[in-house]
């Protein structure tokens, strides 16, 4: 499916807005299951989604793969203890992400999914954050994955699904 013409772009913020591609059931529910595809016989535990578009994929893929959800969230969402890590995003913001504390069981096998990666820094801080807990990493799912995130050294080390490439 041309998940490109429902995605438009405002190239004077270097932004793309997704909401044709939420608004249309047939166009979200296979791009959920495109997400998912490349995973389907891996045994994921849980789908850790990073805040906050990345919640409503992640709902989706984990649906799909029988999984359990895991939220990353910004500070002071959660409530109960936490683990964090900060992290410059794509804006070049200081930015936080937590994780409740025992989201993670140790060996669980986690996908990390996310709507768009153009920097992978909040990937990357999602990866900190899920072996931290000693979860297992089996890959990462996005709608899409900018070539600079998929050449990043730490997170071209996993499986990498990204549905477009924008």
């Amino acid at each position: 499916m041309d998940y490109k013409k429902y995605i438009r772009e405002m190239k004077t913020k270097n932004r793309c807005d997704l909401t044709l591609l939420l608004a249309n059931f047939k166009v979200l529910d296979n791009l959920i299951k495109d997400m998912a595809r490349p995973f389907l016989h891996s045994k994921i535990d849980k789908v850790v989604a990073l805040e906050a578009m990345g919640f409503i994929f992640g709902t989706g893929v984990a649906r799909e793969l029988k999984a359990g959800l895991c939220l990353i969230r910004k500070p002071n969402k959660i409530a109960w203890s936490t683990e964090s890590i900060d992290f410059t995003d794509y804006t070049k913001q200081r930015k936080c992400f937590e994780i409740a504390k025992s989201a993670i069981l140790p060996n669980e096998k986690v996908l990390i999914v996310d709507d768009w990666s153009e920097t992978a820094s909040q990937l990357k801080a999602a990866i900190f954050l899920v072996e931290q807990a000693k979860g297992i990493i089996v890959g990462i799912s996005c709608v899409n994955i900018d070539d600079q995130a998929k050449n990043d050294k730490i997170i071209s080390k996993y499986k990498l699904n990204s549905v477009i490439n924008y």
